[in-house]
Order: C-alpha cells, then sequence, then structure tokens
C-alpha cells in the first residue's frame, strides 16, 4: 500500500472520528492488558510506516494542555529500535491522557476492518475455551441424541402387538411329533365322527322302532284273522 493511500485510509476524519485501527486498539486493550502484552501485538502484526502514522496521528489530537507533559515522547525515533521506541512513546502518551482524564478530548479512533485489528495472546486462549467448550457441547449432544434414539426404538418394540403362542407338539405313535394345526384337525374329526356315531344310533333306534310296530301289527292281524 503506498504512502498517500494509506494515509488516506488511515486518516479518514470525520468530525471527532478518526479511522486508525492501531489507535482503536490501543484503546481498546489499555484498560485491560499489561503495557508489555499490547507492546509486543503491536511490534508483531503492525508495520513501521504503521506505527510511525499512528504516532503522529495521536500527537496532532491531544490537548493541547498536554504538550508539555507529552513533550519527551514526541521526538522521532531514528535509530535501530526506533519501532520499539516509537510504540512505547504511544502507549505512554495514551497513558498520559488517561491519567489527566483528556480522553474525552480525543477524537474516536476507529477500524475500518476487523482484519486490521491484532488477536491479544489472552484473546486467543479465550477463544480456544470457547471452542473447546464447543466441542464438548456437541459430543454431550451427540450422547444425547443416541440416548433418545435408543429409546424411541424400545418404545416402538413394547408398542408392537404380542406374538401367538402355540400349543406344544404332541408326540404320535406314526411320527416324532405333530403340529398344533394337525392336533386340531384330529379333534375335529373326532368330533365329526362322534357326531355320525350319534346320528347313527338315532337312525337305529328309530329303525328299532319301526320294526317294533311292524312286529305289532302282524300279531293283531293274526289274531283278527283267528
Amino acid at each position: 500500500m503506498s504512502s498517500e493511500s494509506q494515509q488516506q485510509f488511515c486518516q479518514i476524519e470525520h468530525g471527532k472520528l478518526i479511522v486508525n485501527e492501531l489507535l482503536f486498539f490501543v484503546f481498546t486493550k489499555h484498560d485491560n492488558n499489561c503495557k508489555a502484552a499490547i507492546q509486543s501485538t503491536i511490534t508483531d502484526f503492525y508495520r513501521e510506516d504503521d506505527i510511525m502514522l499512528a504516532k503522529q496521528v495521536i500527537l496532532q489530537n491531544v490537548d493541547n494542555s498536554l504538550i508539555s507533559v507529552i513533550q519527551p515522547h514526541s521526538r522521532k525515533r531514528i535509530r535501530d529500535n526506533k519501532v520499539d521506541r516509537t510504540v512505547e512513546d504511544i502507549l505512554s502518551i495514551v497513558a498520559i491522557v488517561d491519567e489527566n482524564d483528556c480522553r474525552h478530548l480525543l477524537p474516536t479512533f476507529c477500524a475500518s476492518s476487523l482484519s486490521c485489528i491484532p488477536v491479544m495472546p489472552d484473546d486467543m486462549s479465550e477463544l480456544a475455551a470457547i471452542r473447546s467448550e464447543l466441542c464438548d457441547l456437541r459430543r454431550q449432544f451427540k450422547n444425547l441424541m443416541s440416548t433418545v434414539e435408543t429409546a424411541v426404538k424400545y418404545t416402538q418394540v413394547a408398542q408392537q402387538p404380542p406374538l401367538s403362542v402355540q400349543a406344544p407338539t404332541q408326540p404320535t405313535h406314526g411320527s416324532g411329533s405333530t403340529s398344533h394345526d394337525e392336533v386340531s384337525m384330529d379333534i375335529n374329526d373326532d368330533a365329526s365322527r362322534c357326531d355320525d356315531v350319534f346320528d347313527d344310533d338315532q337312525n337305529l333306534q328309530a329303525i328299532m322302532g319301526m320294526c317294533s310296530n311292524q312286529t305289532q301289527i302282524t300279531r293283531t292281524t293274526s289274531s283278527v284273522q283267528n
């Protein structure tokens, strides 16, 4: 990115709103993180020109009442460790602003893209903890679903109609065993035979009665003729 385009990207100003991701990051993390952690994150993530530009932006917007206080941190660093010293200057200026309760006099620094915001090591550990909790929740959900599916299967089996129980098989002389249907047929055949015998007995009694009547008629006829 060229210096001119970067200037437009990092210093788009609208009233008291200034786009500068580095200063946005500093003011967001300054209250809850140590200075050393913020400094190492900035030097590892941002380029040298981004860091130099952020220092210029905050120097231009500090209240005039603090000019003399921040004077030691307003010099341009030119030695080999100029990047680290410049980041130290930015953090020192922010600390001075907070100590003098002048943060509200500064413009609001914002970010145009979250991809330009680094992640603190503590934030990474928090994200790892969240991922671990999500994995545990997924595992518990799978176990719960497996338990529910098993319970549904047992419920479906319990609701099925009971199976019919066949009578125990009885051995016969002709074969080793007979089925329930064969036993039932034998019983029905026996009952039918009994009915046939009963009918034959009734017919025999009727015939005997007719013969007896015929004998009486013959006897009566013979006595009349005599």
